[in-house]
Order: structure tokens, then sequence, then C-alpha cells
């Protein structure tokens, strides 16, 4: 088993640098308040396990707890039941507007398999073709060739663990 990898620029020299922009996305109220309640709920319970079971045996909750609030961090709907909108999806579909629009093709990754219903949710009521893969994705290899060769699909989204290695999808020229 080998790997070949060539970077881009030193084989097709004629391509423009990558551009990466960061962009920093505020909760809104609802969202900031929702977040900072389970964050002190978890700190008590955290603490309490601590003081209770001590540091070793309660690893598990203090990774449970950084884990939820980073889902709450990207995607509130899926731990408010759905009371609470997410400001990074919400700005996400704001930037996607012009994309889409000018016939751009875009990879969006995100964590969680919840994260990626909410934004495939939210391409179907926009109308925007999109594409999918998660770990139980079967048929990766039919995606990857709709998503280079047909036009219609402007969107694929994927988990950061299947979509972070081994495909070539050169057609994308925006990733979120």
């Amino acid at each position: 088993p080998f790997l070949l990898r060539r970077l881009k620029q030193d084989v097709l020299k004629d391509l423009p640098k990558k551009q990466e922009q960061v962009i920093y996305v505020d909760m809104d109220e609802k969202h900031k308040k929702f977040y900072l309640e389970k964050q002190a709920y978890y700190r008590e319970l955290i603490n309490s396990q601590i003081a209770v079971n001590g540091i070793e045996k309660s690893q598990f909750a203090i990774l449970q707890a950084f884990n939820d609030l980073r889902q709450i961090a990207s995607a509130p709907e899926l731990k408010s039941e759905n009371r609470i909108n997410s400001s990074k999806i919400d700005n996400l579909f704001e930037m996607l507007e012009d994309i889409v629009l000018n016939n751009h093709k875009v990879l969006i990754f995100a964590n969680y398999l919840g994260s990626l219903d909410l934004i495939s949710d939210k391409a179907n009521q926009l109308g925007y073709e999109h594409l999918m893969m998660t770990g139980s994705t079967r048929n990766r290899q039919e995606l990857v060739d709709k998503f280079q060769n047909d036009k219609k699909y402007s969107l694929f989204l994927m988990t950061l663990k299947v979509g972070g290695v081994g495909l070539n999808l050169t057609e994308a020229d925006y990733v979120f």
C-alpha cells in the first residue's frame, strides 16, 4: 500500500493561490442564553462528579459536556427541540446565496450528522440541489461522480471524517 501525494502547486502551476477567510459568527441572544445555561449546568455536574469520583473517573462526563457544548454552539436545534435556530447555518446560507447563483460548487463539512440534516433541510427549502455523504453512505464514488459531472448539484454535504480523506473533488471552488 503506497500513497502518492502531489501538491497542486507542483502539478498545476497556473492555478491561483488558495484564499482562506475565517468568519466568526456570534450567537444571537436566545442561542447565547441557552449555551450559557447548559455551560453552567455542565460546570456544576462536572464539579460534583469530580468531588465524588475524582478527576480520573470523571473523564467521560467531561468529554460528554464538551461534546454537547460544541454541538449547541454549532446546531442548537439538536439540543433545544428546534426552539433555537443556528446562527452559523443562517450565516452559511446568506453567504451561499451569491455563490450558488453564480454557479459555483461548494463543499460543506460538519462535525455532526444532525448539523448536516439541518443544512440539507434548509437547502431543500431554498431549492438548492445537493448531495450528502456520511459514514453510512455506500455509493461514495457514485455521489462523487454526480457532484463532479452534473451541473445541477451545487452543494456537497459531508462529515469531516468521511470527506476529509481520499476524495478527489476538483469541481468545488468553495469549502465551508
